[in-house]
């Protein structure tokens, strides 16, 4: 992360805390994920 520090980007995503909301957050989480490709985190889902 020290070495990428200029082109880091940080962004913070809030939701109410609901039971509803759980299937909108674990589909933001699997989209995001998709998009940016972590090679921390490589979760293939559909």
């Amino acid at each position: 992360m020290h070495s990428n520090r200029d082109n880091l980007h940080i962004e913070i995503i809030l939701f109410e805390r609901t039971l509803e909301n759980i299937p909108k957050i674990e589909a933001l989480e699997t989209q995001l994920i998709r998009e940016m490709k972590p090679i921390w985190n490589r979760q293939e889902k559909g």
